[in-house]
Parts: structure tokens; sequence; C-alpha cells
């Protein structure tokens, strides 16, 4: 999408808004998250991705080595997170992605859907294809939505071949909401009782102890959210909608740059929490592009609404982009990643947002400053 130029009343505002400056810089980041492909063999209904069988996009081995190296050297990296679509349809070249990571020094995670452990001779064969790489992590996805297209057992085989293979940690990461039949404690019970819960509504620093073999077996639990393909999913089946949820949504988003990603299409995205291939407002271009010149190439009018997204936040964007003081109320958004990706892809919003440019550079230049004056600003993104 091509921004008009509407800047000209507000070249002071934008003198404190240099996008490079206040976002996450390249030399902080310490996680990058790598979206291996948008191919799945599930079509789960609450996707944030849209992934599945239709989906070809796949990204450039050398270009994720590229990057990769361009972070190790230039930033804290200390932990890529291969994800999809179903990164393992891959094949070899996963695992030359993730021996990449390893010989750089790099910890790195796997993110799967376990379809390949229909035995238990086909999950040990994964497992140990896995090992031999250096894979440190690895995180199995399931609930009622992945339950349609892969049997539950594939997980407890993919579970079973990783115990004791050496990962630091393995988990089952669960989205369940009120009418959930997979959920956290399900999953303890099935997998054979020795998994802690961990919520991802809470403090992570906290992790469970490790295993007498050295590896922290966990199984997450995370709120159903209406992101992605998961925009339309009906609302008995999500968290309630309270008065504190509504607080929540407030305020600047901490998850900008924390971590980039690289999508299948080769893009460098803001966050890991939408999906932002194809975004007008959260892509930031091409990853080539960045690894040769080191910069990003966003314009004026691009910076400002990303670092309204950090400062003021999304909900207050929202406000201003629709005029609508009940607009959180009245779509009843369950987080500020919700928020966000209804602003940034709806083109009458993005518009809208482009038409008050000006005042959005004001309204966040204040925030800014008032944040700085009393020592509040955040720099832990």
């Amino acid at each position: 999408m091509m921004f008009t130029d509407n800047l000209s009343t507000c070249s002071s505002s934008m003198s404190e808004l240099t996008f490079e400056d206040l976002a996450d810089s390249i030399g902080e980041v310490r996680h990058l998250a790598v979206v291996t492909t948008d191919n799945c063999q599930a079509r789960c209904a609450h996707c944030l991705m849209k992934s599945g069988p239709s989906r070809l996009e796949r990204v450039d081995v050398d270009l994720v080595k590229q990057t990769v190296t361009y972070f190790a050297t230039n930033s804290k990296l200390k932990l890529v997170a291969f994800t999809g679509g179903e990164s393992t349809l891959l094949g070899d070249d996963l695992l030359e992605m993730i021996a990449h990571c390893t010989e750089s020094g790099i910890a790195t995670r796997l993110v799967t859907n376990a379809i390949w452990a229909d035995t238990v001779e086909n999950a040990v064969r994964m497992i140990r294809s896995l090992r031999s790489v250096g894979l440190t992590e690895i995180n199995f996805s399931t609930d009622d939505f992945h339950r349609v297209w892969i049997p539950l057992e594939n997980i407890r085989n993919a579970w079973n071949a990783a115990k004791g293979m050496g990962f630091t940690s393995v988990l089952v990461a669960t989205c369940s909401g009120k009418k959930s039949k997979i959920s956290p404690e399900y999953m303890v019970d099935y997998l054979g009782g020795e998994a802690s819960i961990i919520d991802e509504l809470k403090n992570r620093s906290d992790l469970p102890p490790q295993h007498v073999d050295g590896t922290r077996y966990m199984v997450s639990r995370s709120p159903i959210g209406r992101l992605g393909r998961g925009s339309r999913l009906r609302e008995d089946l999500l968290p309630p909608f309270t008065e504190k949820t509504k607080h929540s949504l407030y305020g600047g988003c901490t998850g900008t740059f924390n971590p980039p990603t690289l999508n299948a299409d080769g893009t460098l995205g803001l966050c890991c929490g939408i999906n932002t291939e194809y975004n007008p407002i959260l892509s930031l271009g091409s990853s080539e592009d960045l690894v040769r010149t080191g910069k990003y190439s966003l314009d004026e009018t691009k910076k400002v609404i990303l670092n309204a997204i950090r400062i003021i936040g999304p909900a207050q964007l929202l406000h201003i982009a629709t005029g609508d003081p009940n607009i959180i109320e009245d779509r009843r958004f369950r987080s500020i990643c919700e928020v966000c990706e209804y602003l940034t892809t709806d083109p009458k919003l993005v518009q809208s947002m482009v038409s008050q440019i000006a005042s959005i550079a004001r309204i966040t230049s204040a925030t800014l400053r008032a944040q700085t004056s009393i020592g509040g600003d955040d720099d832990g993104v």
C-alpha cells in the first residue's frame, strides 16, 4: 500500500519519532521467529497464520541463513524459533537451517503439529533427526481444533520419543476456552502426569524445575483468540470479556520487534503475535534488503503509525481511526494483538490513520514526553 505524505504539518513531532530510535534496535534482538512455510496438512479454525494445504509460501533456506547470521553478528541473538505452517514439510531444508543456527552457537526451537508421529517408529526417527542437528527445544501444538486433523496419539508418540533425548524443554502448547475438551489438565493426564502446566497469562520467568534427565516437560495454557482464521470464531468459544480484559487492551504494545519474524514470503515482520505477511503496516519489507543495507526502508507515515502502536497502543489508535469511543466494547476484543490485527488489515482504518497522521504524531510525541518526564518510558520491550 502506498502512503500519501501528510506530514508537512508535523515535522517537529516527527523529529522525535524516528522508528529506528524507538522500536527495539537491531542490537537488542534476542529472539528471532522464522515462519518456514504457510503450508500445513491441517486447516485449523483458530490458526492465526491462516495456514493450510492450499498455502504454498516457503521460505528460502539461504535467506534464513543470511538473516540468522546478520542478527547473530549485529544483535544479542540467543534463540531462533522455527514455526509455520508445518515446518517439517521442508524436510532436509529444515535440518539445514537448524544446523546453521547450532554451528553459530544459537539455540533453536521447533513448533510442530507432530503429524509425522503417526507411529512410534516414525516419531523416534524424526526426533533423532532433529537432535542430530542440535535442536534444543521442541513444542507440540494440539487442542480441540488441531485434533480435528491430527490424532492426539501423534502427540503422545512425539512426547514419548522426545523424553530423555537431551532437549532443554519439551512442551505441548494448547489453546483452550470454557468449552474446550483438550485442556492443559487433560493433556497432563493423557501424557502420564509428568508435565507441569505453564499459564501463558502469567509470568513465564518462573519455569518448573528440570526433570532428572535435565529437560523441562511442560504443557502451556493459552486462551483461544480471534486472530487470523480465528477472527470469526463463535463468542461462546472465547474467554469472557470483562472490565479487566478491557483495561488490559490499553497502553503501548511491548511486542514490537520482540521478536521480529522472518515470514515465509521473505519479508520481515514487526512481531510474532500476528501474521505480518502482506500486512501494510506491520511488514517491514524484504529481509534481504535489511541484511544487505542494515536499514529499514520505511516511509515517514509508516514510522509514525509503528511508533504509535508501540507508545500509545493499538486500542487508542483504533479510537482515533474510527472515531468510536465504544469500539473496544462493541467488538469485544480479548487481546492487544486482536485489536492490532483489526486495525492494520482493514483498508479503511489504515487510510483513516494516514489521513490523521499529523494528529497521531502529536499525540504520540506528547505521550512519549510524558512517559519520559515521569521515568515511565518502557525500555523493556
